[in-house]
Order: C-alpha cells, then structure tokens, then sequence
C-alpha cells in the first residue's frame, strides 16, 4: 500500500509538470524574456540546471561524462540525451515492475520450453560440422532427382557479377521450377476433399532412416502433399531446422529433422517430382532452410499465403485460413516454444500436426476461388518465385548488414562509425561459437552502445537493465572496440547507391538530395500492373527539376520513354498529377536495376500513396536543385534523417526512441 501511494504522488507530481511545461511552450517565451529582464535570468538559470541534471543522468545510464554547456550542445547530442533516457526509463521500469524478483507475465504451460538455456545443442552431436564460414553456401545435393540440368552443371562456382558482389552458386532447380508445368488437376476446379477426423487419422513419427524410406513410398503415390517446418534462430549463427510436418489425405507425419538430418535428401524424389504439387504456407523462409540444413529442394510449389493476398482476405496468415476454412482455432501458447526439445510432448505434436493436417482442405477451397476469380496464374507464378529462392549465408550480399540500423536510428558518422565496428565484433563472436548475433548481442544494445559510445568497461554494462553475459564478459573487448572506432567516422550517404550517368548533368547538391532521397522510407510505390505482369515499383520521392538546360529536357524525356506506360485512368493520383510540374524525377531504389527513373508526367505511373508513413502526394514539397544548400560533414545534425510522419515517438515503452532532430528540404509536415 505504502508503494502505491507513492507511486500515485509521483504520478500527480509528474501530471502536473508536464501540464505546466506545455502551457509554457504555448506561449511566446522568446518574446516575453526580452520585456522581461527578471524573467530572462531566472530562465537562464533554470536552463543550466536542467543541463546540469541532464548530464548527471547521461552519467549515471553510461558512466561518462558528456560536456553540455548550453542549448546548442543538447540539440547537436540529442541522440545521445535520447538514448541515455531511455536506457533509465527501462532500467525504472524494470525495477518498479519487480521483475529481478517475480516478473508478471502471461502463465506458460510447463511443458513449454522457450530458449531454454540448459538444453544441449543439437549441433554439438552432428555428424559434420557447422560451416559458419563467410564464404558462399554450397548446395548440399550428392543426387539430382527429376534433373532437366545435371547435377554437376547446376552446382558450379560462379564468378562474381552486377548482381553478385561475391562469388555464388546458383539455385540447382532454378531451371526446373521456371519451366516445369504444373499437373492438370490444379487447372481443374473440383469438390474439395474433406479433411479426415483427427482421431481416425493415422499419425508417424519419423526419426530413422527405416522409417523414411516407408514415409516417401506413401508419398510418391500422393497428388498433392501439405508440408510445414519448425525453426529454431537463437542458439545457433544460422539457424536449426527441428521438425518437419507432412501431410496427406490420409496420414500425418511429424519427421525429427535434427536426428536425421543427413538422411533426408531422398525427399528430393517427392519434392521435386513435378507430378505432386507441395503445399505450403509463407513457404518463403520455408524453402531456405530446406536447402541449408537438408539439402531438399521444392518443384512445383502452391503457397496458400500467396493466394490468401490474391483473394484479397482479410488476414494472410495459417491461423485465419484454419478458422475460416476448417473452423479449426490454433492454440496461441506453443508459438514460442523450443523446437530443440526431445522428447516433445504430445501438446506440441498435436500444435505441430495441425499446421498441415488441414492444409490440403484449405488448398482445395483457394484453389476454387482462384480459378473462378481468375487469378490462379498469379499465385503459380508468385509460388514459381518463392521456390526459386536461393539460401545465401549471412553477411553475402552488397550492403553491410548494420547499416539498416543505422539508417533507421538516425545515426551520425561517429555513431555510424561504432556500429559499423560493434556489428563486425559481434558477427564474429557469433560465427565462433555457433550462437546467432542476437544471443551475443541484441539490436537494442547493439544501437545504444552505438549511440552513447561508452569506452569504459562499466559504461558497457550499465547500458541497460538487461545485458546478455557475453556483453557484460567482454566488457572490456568491448569497450576496446567502441574507442578505436570513434577514430573512423562512418558517412551512411557513402553506401548510397550511385546515380545513372545521365544525372551527371545536375549540380553535387542535387545528387546528395537523390542520395538521401535512396537512403529513405519509401513515400509513395505503383501497384503491380496484372496484366503486363510487372511487380510494384518503390518511390522514394518526388523532384522537381529547375531550369534544365534544352539538352537535360531531351535527356530527361528519353528517359521517361523507359518507363512502362500504364493506364492513365487507374491511376489513383490522376486529380493531383494533373498540377505537378511536366519534368520530375522519381527515385526507385527498390527496382532490380536500381536506376533512377526520369518521367515528364506523375499519370505516366500509377502511385498510390504509402499508408505506413501516413503521406499524401500534395504533402510532398519539390526540391530546388539550384538553390540548395550544399550538403557538408560540418553539419551538426546528420545529412539524413528518415521521415516518419507526424509520430516520431517511440516505437513501444521499452523500443529505441528514434527522434529527428532535422529533416530533409526534400519533405515538408
């Protein structure tokens, strides 16, 4: 009782200052001060010690001092302020929720295991080592079922190219998915077969190499088979794959995937026989990890997520599709459940069984309404993609994989700098001992550490309420790291990808506009255009050209004849195109080629607005190339910084608060 009252005066006191501080910000404080001498210098004094208190505050969340001498010095290091809130906020918050001693959360069913850290790991008793290596993933295939290209052909080296930065092996059924047919059932609309009972369907665990044999046999014979997979990404660099789920209509299987994952290459028969259509759903991660850990590869593929969206369903995921289709609600408990754990119980067995059991039921029905709506191609061709996906080891593509983050926290070349360093640090001690960078460090610390850059063993651990024992171990190794990286500043806008030659023709300071436009949220994006097939295009932005040159102008409309013409009468924008200036350059950084796309007219493209930044296209303010500020390292607030609507709060009561402290002459609120 004595907490909660005075928990409740805290609360009223806090109310009340917070009630105060924004009748003051209401009024014009600038003006009153210079009619009021008394007035200013009481200000200036409450000024310095709210400096004062902040300082202390950063000090205690990082165990550094930080030098704020006035108010120009807080708005150049709010990021650093921001962030030192936050880590006390949390640590506040933690402790007034008792969770060092008893922490309220929703009840978990003892059977569940979540991460647990006292399990053995699997890993350490496989047969061959884990490749953890940095090098490219070599597909695991000794035998080439249903082949069109040879093994030895389809699993070469390949030189690096545009597209790959690195050396690369190719999909090895990539030429099968792509011409392959799918068999003439799926073209036929048909009563869909009831699923059995659950207690009249016959269920086999697999988990010898016995057992396998007699579980493909039956599947050889099938038409269609539903598969599902459970994952596991914290104990391990790349991932274990735990369970596999498979169905018929008439049996279930569930096969241990980590007892037999040597064994399971035979499923190729099945998998890749273009007879038998493979049921999955969101089978994107799905196909990755078949090929990683087991060698399997998937020919002719139906993903039922792919159609949910097609339909145009309220919700996409296995859930909805099971309630609305088989009147069948999932238990939500086990979604975080350790699939590591041997053996499982029957909760978990049964969990893991209904991700397929009704599956072929539900494909049935889509099927149906996909043919009568005339959208089954769409689907096959979005499935034919997904398959052909190819598993690539982490840290294999062009851009360094920090800099997302850094990207989205708004970070400055020093903070770009550390992150750049703690992300390498953190790569490498996971590769080592075979445990995902997140178990080594979260993003969360991850970002704060780049943000106050502590270089002190006791500012690394005092960095939060919950620091993973390898961050608090190597504190030291740590703290090592952030202080050499302070010396290599990191400018983000260098990652930017490079303009096409024909912008050479604009001024520097247009084309580090073009830069920043690259580096940020999309604003607005084309829908896909069905029937000339061509997925949706992302914007960046709209700018406007100013005085080109006759010789721009002709460049600049070649340019747009580039662009795929599409209907000007389903454009959604037609009423506010109509007003934009003839010559504009729209941004597309997530198109394949990544070109900067120059058209005379908006109605030339059909854009729609981006609803997650809540942005119009009248809300978008053109870019004067000529009268630009020119863009320089000087600059206290970084060159970038990604618009986010009107909210630029915190994402939830315990996530990095991303505050701008600038924003682009590009956008305007």
């Amino acid at each position: 009782m004595q907490f909660s009252a005075e928990n409740s005066q805290l609360l009223q006191s806090l109310v009340a200052v917070i009630r105060s501080a924004s009748q003051l910000n209401a009024q014009d404080v600038g003006f009153i001060r210079t009619l009021d001498r008394k007035l200013k210098n009481s200000s200036v004094e409450q000024s310095q010690r709210l400096l004062t208190l902040i300082k202390r505050l950063i000090t205690s969340a990082t165990g550094e001092e930080v030098q704020l001498s006035n108010v120009a010095d807080l708005t150049s290091k709010w990021n650093a302020v921001d962030r030192a809130f936050d880590v006390l906020l949390d640590k506040a918050s933690y402790a007034l929720s008792g969770e060092s001693d008893s922490r309220q959360s929703t009840p978990v069913p003892s059977d569940v295991q979540t991460h647990e850290k006292s399990l053995a790991k699997p890993q350490e008793s496989f047969a061959h080592d884990v490749d953890n290596s940095p090098g490219p993933f070599k597909p695991k295939l000794i035998s080439k079922p249903h082949a069109i290209v040879g093994l030895e052909e389809s699993t070469q080296l390949k030189a690096p190219d545009s597209e790959h930065p690195k050396e690369w092996y190719d999909q090895p059924y990539k030429t099968e998915i792509e011409k392959v047919q799918y068999p003439k059932e799926v073209y036929e609309s048909r009563e869909p077969t009831m699923f059995r009972k659950w207690s009249e369907t016959p269920l086999s665990f697999v988990d010898t190499p016995k057992q396998v044999k007699k579980m493909v046999s039956k599947l050889a014979k099938c038409s269609a088979i539903a598969v599902d997979l459970e994952h596991h990404d914290l104990r391990s660099y790349m991932g274990l794959l735990c369970l596999m789920q498979i169905s018929t209509e008439k049996e279930d299987f569930i096969v241990d995937t980590l007892k037999l994952r040597t064994e399971l290459q035979v499923l190729n028969e099945v998998f890749c026989n273009p007879n038998i259509v493979k049921v999955f759903h969101g089978a994107y991660m799905d196909i990755q990890w078949l090929q990683r850990d087991l060698g399997v590869y998937v020919v002719n593929l139906f993903d039922t997520y792919h159609a949910s969206r097609a339909l145009g369903l309220v919700k996409h995921s296995l859930a909805f599709l099971l309630q609305k289709y088989a009147d069948f609600e999932p238990s939500k408990q086990y979604q975080r459940a350790d699939w590591r754990v041997r053996p499982l119980s029957q909760e978990l067995i049964d969990y893991a069984r209904a991700d397929t059991h009704f599956l072929l039921y539900i494909y049935d029905n889509l099927r149906n309404e996909l043919l009568q709506s005339g959208k089954l191609e769409d689907v096959l061709r979005d499935s034919r993609l997904t398959a052909a996906k190819r598993y690539e080891k982490p840290g294999q593509g062009s851009e360094p994989g920090w800099l997302k983050l850094a990207v989205t926290n708004s970070l400055n070349p020093q903070q770009a700098g550390v992150m750049a360093k703690l992300y390498e640090w953190r790569d490498a001690e996971g590769r080592k001992a075979d445990e995902s960078p997140n178990y080594i460090m979260s993003n969360a610390i991850l970002i704060s550490l780049s943000a106050l850059h502590p270089t002190s063993p006791s500012g690394v651990i005092n960095i939060g309420s919950r620091v993973p024992p390898r961050v608090r171990n190597d504190a030291q190794a740590i703290a090592d790291v952030i202080a050499d990286a302070l010396n290599h500043p990191i400018d983000i806008l260098a990652f930017a990808p490079t303009p096409d030659p024909q912008l050479d023709l604009f001024s520097e300071k247009a084309l580090n506009e073009v830069k920043k436009l690259r580096m940020a949220k999309p604003l607005i994006y084309s829908e896909a255009d069905r029937e000339t097939k061509q997925p949706p295009t992302v914007y960046l932005g709209v700018l406007k050209i100013a005085d080109l040159p006759n010789s721009t102008k002709e460049e600049a409309d070649s340019a747009s004849e580039e662009v795929p013409e599409v209907d000007e009468s389903k454009s959604s924008v037609e009423s506010e195109s109509e007003s934009v200036s003839e010559t504009e350059v729209l941004v597309a950084p997530k198109s394949r080629k990544r070109k900067i796309q120059v058209v005379k007219n908006l109605s030339e493209v059909n854009l729609q607005p981006n609803s997650s930044n809540r942005h119009k296209l009248e809300d978008q303010e053109a870019f004067d190339f000529e009268s630009a500020e020119p863009i320089t390292q000087e600059r206290k607030t970084p060159a970038f910084r990604p618009f986010r609507g009107k909210d630029n709060g915190p994402r939830g009561a315990r996530g990095p608060r991303r505050v701008a402290q600038g924003r682009s002459k590009t956008f305007k609120k």
